[in-house]
C-alpha cells in the first residue's frame, strides 16, 4: 500500500455537502499560498462520461459489478493524472476516490473483498476526510435540491453510510481515515476539517 504526501481525498454520501466543502477547503488551501489541483471521480474521461451518464439513466445500468469496474478503469487513468501533479509539488484535492467504489460497491452487495482486490493496487492518499451524516439528513437535503440519480435512496444511502463506518473503524487496513461530522453548519464542518488537516500535516 503506498501512501503518498500532499494528496487529501474528501469522501461521503450523496447529501453529506462535500461538494460546498471541497470548494471552501481549496480556497483556503491556495490562500494559504499552496499551488493545489482539484479533481475528482468520476472524472471527465471516456469511462467517467460513460459512469455519469449511467447514473443519470442516460444510459442503462450495466450491474453493479460492472459500474465499479467501469470506476477501477476511470482510476486507472486519473492515478496516472495525481501522480504527476504531485511530482510537479502540487497538493492533490480529490473530490471521492477508490473508497467510494468500496462504500457504493457494497451497497449494491459486491464483495467487500472483490472491491477491495480491484482497488489493491492504487496509491492511498495522506488522509481521507470522510464527512459522516444520516443518511435519512443526505435525502433531505438532496429531495430540496434537485433530481435524484441512481444511488440517491434512502435505503441505499444507509447500507452506504455502513461502509464508510465499516472502513472508518478499520485503522489496520484504512488508517488514513478520519472521521468529521457534516451535520453541523458548513462552517463548523469548515473547520473541523482545517483541524484534521492541521494534526495530520504537523504530524508527518
Amino acid at each position: 500500500m503506498e501512501t503518498l504526501k500532499n494528496f487529501i481525498v474528501i469522501e461521503g454520501i450523496d447529501g453529506c455537502g462535500k461538494g460546498t466543502q471541497v470548494a471552501l477547503l481549496k480556497d483556503f488551501l491556495a490562500e494559504k499560498g499552496l499551488d493545489v489541483w482539484h479533481t475528482t471521480e468520476p472524472t471527465d474521461g471516456e469511462y467517467g462520461r460513460q459512469i455519469r451518464a449511467i447514473l443519470r439513466g442516460e444510459l442503462p445500468y450495466p450491474g453493479a459489478l460492472e459500474l465499479q469496474t467501469l470506476y477501477v478503469k476511470d482510476r486507472e487513468q486519473h492515478v496516472q493524472e495525481i501522480r504527476e501533479q504531485l511530482e510537479k509539488g502540487r497538493l492533490v484535492l480529490c473530490d471521492r476516490y477508490l473508497y467510494s467504489t468500496l462504500a457504493y460497491g457494497t451497497a449494491e452487495d459486491v464483495p467487500f473483498a472483490k472491491l477491495l482486490e480491484l482497488n489493491r493496487e492504487f496509491l492511498r492518499p495522506q488522509v481521507m476526510i470522510w464527512l459522516a451524516i444520516e443518511p435519512e439528513r443526505a435525502m433531505e437535503r438532496l429531495q430540496q435540491a434537485r433530481a435524484l440519480e441512481w444511488f440517491e435512496k434512502l435505503q441505499t444511502l444507509q447500507k452506504v453510510h455502513q461502509g464508510y463506518a465499516r472502513m472508518a473503524e478499520d485503522e489496520v487496513n484504512f488508517p488514513e481515515i478520519r472521521r468529521v461530522d457534516a451535520d453541523d453548519t458548513g462552517e463548523e464542518v469548515q473547520q473541523e476539517i482545517r483541524a484534521v488537516l492541521d494534526s495530520v500535516f504537523m504530524a508527518k
